[in-house]
């Protein structure tokens, strides 16, 4: 009974992304939600790789929340960190209102763990691959997401993205298809990012962490002529 209610309450977040893709939080999170609900954290895990840095990150379980922004801000221009806070000033986004609102150091079991590591550095793997938060942007993140973790929500919003394509003129069509295209090239050229301690990375120099982690981030404006 649960699981049909939760599946019910996924569908009804899907529609509403199909209308409106951009600002869907909620949306989002109810489908996160409801996968938690009829299987998707296992489908998760069980798409995760089990050696390396994922291993790692499992065994450690590395926290971006809380986020000291202050800290963040006084770092130099050009700095993983200083990126970070300057996107979310610029774009008005938080990482904390994903939800995710444990504090470091308490551990979780495996899958809400990998959960949460991946809502709360959704924002900040916009900075590492260069994808904006538009609707293209995002479907871009979203297919670099799939070329590295394989999970189902991935799948879910994009296969949403494309299909509010239908009702967007040709050239917003073609500006998606290429993001997703771009995201999926760079997400399988790329090192695993997941599991990553990436507060350790906050005083590098943002264009030195995509070389190291094999990135090959956006240009601005590089989606923005797409005809």
């Amino acid at each position: 009974m649960l699981a049909a209610i939760a599946r019910l309450r996924m569908l009804l977040a899907f529609v509403k992304l199909l209308r409106q893709p951009e600002g869907s939080l909620d949306e989002v999170l109810a489908l996160i939600d409801g996968l938690g609900a009829t299987g998707g954290r296992e489908r998760l895990l069980a798409a995760l790789p089990r050696t390396g840095l994922a291993a790692q990150g499992f065994r450690e379980q590395p926290r971006l929340l809380p986020l000291d922004r202050e800290a963040l801000a006084a770092l130099p221009p050009g700095t993983l960190g200083r990126e970070f806070d300057d996107f979310l000033r610029r774009t008005g986004l938080d990482p904390a209102d994903i939800g995710v609102t444990l504090p470091k150091g308490q551990p979780v079991d495996r899958g809400q763990w990998a959960i949460d590591h991946l809502r709360e550095t959704h924002d900040l793997w916009h900075v590492l691959t260069g994808f904006d938060i538009d609707t293209a942007g995002e479907g871009g993140l979203q297919a670099f997401y799939l070329a590295q973790v394989r999970g189902p929500l991935a799948l879910i919003l994009m296969a949403g993205i494309l299909l509010n394509g239908l009702r967007q003129p040709p050239e917003e069509v073609v500006r998606r298809m290429d993001a997703i295209t771009r995201g999926w090239t760079m997400g399988r050229a790329a090192r695993p990012l997941f599991g990553m301690k990436w507060t350790a990375l906050w005083a590098q120099p943002l264009a030195q962490v995509r070389a190291d982690l094999g990135i090959a981030a956006l240009e601005p404006g590089e989606l923005a002529h797409a005809a």
